[in-house]
């Protein structure tokens, strides 16, 4: 079992740096995950970090005329956003987005059946992916991601992903939906360390998305008794962050973007 030996390594003296790491793991074996040095997932597209995945998002929407305010797929906490003054002293990665969630993801792992409860509500009853599908015709993660608000982030083949990451790069504000992945150079791994993950991201309850939240054929909540927990889904769950909180995480997605970015523009000109 590849994941046995994996912890087993943590475990013994010399330091490991990985990019995997758990709450639990961190709970039972605090001084052997102090010692292990954790890493957000490496990303070397330079299309993430040079301003060109925002750059051709904006040219879809100006190619189909999208704005904030009249994409019927907004948050409304978003287009209450686009109405304040405040929003156009802010960097253009940073401003209202008109998709309120952007999520492609498969059905495996450990949280297989919560991931393709997910991914079947989205596409049936999302109207972000009517938008980004039938409107804009995209659902590339690089585009996907910086045209929406929120990014859905389930646990996968361990707890934590490289989407979890691309999210931040993208300033799409993640939603963890996993009890177990921990935020590298954060709070979560170590107390002493600075980065709050509360501040630029958001933290779901898992059990309540393991099923089916809504009827495909209505797109109304499902009520049962197994699923009356979670009977109001992701999007309402959206629908219900304040337009300051929005504010907040995005000023922290700010912070967060440059601790985990791998490829960062140099502040003079090596060549000089």
């Amino acid at each position: 079992n590849i994941n046995f030996v994996h912890t087993q390594k943590q475990l013994t003296p010399p330091i490991v740096i990985n990019v995997e790491q758990s709450t639990t793991f961190i709970e039972m074996y605090p001084k052997c995950a102090a010692k292990n040095i954790l890493m957000p997932y490496p990303n070397t597209n330079g299309q993430s970090f040079d301003g060109s995945y925002t750059q051709q998002a904006q040219r879809i929407l100006d190619l189909v005329n999208m704005t904030v305010q009249n994409s019927p797929s907004v948050l409304p906490a978003e287009r209450e956003l686009a109405a304040r003054t405040i929003t156009t002293t802010l960097p253009e990665a940073s401003r209202p987005r008109p998709v309120a969630q952007f999520y492609v993801a498969g059905a495996h792992g450990t949280c297989a059946n919560m991931r393709k409860a997910l991914i079947e509500d989205y596409r049936q009853c999302s109207s972000s992916f009517a938008m980004l599908e039938r409107k804009l015709k995209t659902l590339f993660f690089g585009l996907g991601m910086r045209l929406s608000t929120f990014c859905p982030c389930p646990g996968g083949d361990s707890p934590s992903a490289k989407r979890n990451f691309d999210a931040i790069l993208a300033m799409c504000i993640p939603v963890v939906v996993t009890d177990e992945f921990v935020w590298p150079f954060s709070k979560e791994f170590d107390p002493q360390l600075e980065l709050d993950p509360s501040e630029f991201s958001l933290r779901f309850n898992a059990s309540r998305y393991h099923t089916k939240s809504l009827d495909p054929a209505t797109c109304q909540p499902i009520f049962n008794n197994d699923t009356q927990a979670n009977a109001t889904g992701m999007q309402a769950d959206l629908e219900a962050i304040s337009p300051d909180t929005i504010l907040k995480l995005r000023k922290g997605l700010e912070k967060a973007r440059h601790v985990y970015s791998w490829s960062m523009r140099r502040r003079t000109n090596c060549l000089s």
